[in-house]
């Protein structure tokens, strides 16, 4: 594969059994992967393309669900941890 193109796999449920993630320089690029090297490998049956237009959020933190009545118990943990309490998401 192009040193020029990466990729991120996640297994999924569902019609397809696997949604990756590829960045390349152009439509072009893009076109080459799918067709060569892709498409072009005998255990992939088929494909479908989506494009993404804009980014819109990305982040890596996962939020932390607190509900009211144990907040007290993450308190101590926050301070274990070096959080401060803004730092806990609530939802």
């Amino acid at each position: 594969m192009d040193a020029g193109i990466e990729v991120g796999v996640i297994a999924v449920s569902g019609d397809w059994d696997y949604l990756l993630g590829v960045v390349v320089a152009d439509v072009g690029a893009y076109n080459e992967f799918l067709m060569r090297t892709l498409l072009g490998h005998a255990s992939v049956a088929g494909a479908s393309s989506h494009f993404a237009l804009q980014l819109t959020k990305y982040t890596t933190a996962l939020p932390v669900l607190i509900f009211p009545a144990t907040r007290h118990l993450y308190r101590g943990w926050c301070r274990t941890a070096r959080l401060t309490q803004s730092q806990v998401v609530t939802l």
